[in-house]
């Protein structure tokens, strides 16, 4: 007999505080079903400016549906380079209610 349970996706998704190394960040990234989720927040970890060209090459694309990502929480610092306002910018661009905070 087949189940029918619905599958619930995220719609947020926290990570704050955690340190990985480069290749699990590539792998958590990659794992990250962006179809639901409207709330990331990777404040406080260890994302570099590798990360966050990886997380924005995932939503831009055009293969992740993201029109429902809403918010990116991310560590100031990372936000603080010209090429991270450039990938902010692409973001920007491809969902514009997107709001993405360096605290």
């Amino acid at each position: 007999m087949a189940s029918h349970e619905q599958s619930t996706r995220l719609k947020g998704l926290t990570l704050e505080r955690i340190a990985l190394q480069s290749e699990d960040w590539l792998s958590v990234i990659n794992a990250i079903d962006f179809e639901e989720l409207e709330y990331l927040n990777l404040k406080g970890t260890n994302a570099s400016l590798k990360e966050l060209e990886l997380l924005v090459h995932r939503i831009t694309d055009g293969e992740v549906p993201s029109s429902r990502l809403r918010k990116i929480r991310l560590n100031k610092q990372l936000l603080d380079s010209d090429d991270a306002r450039a990938l902010c910018s692409t973001l920007s661009k491809k969902s514009p209610l997107m709001e993405i905070v360096g605290e």
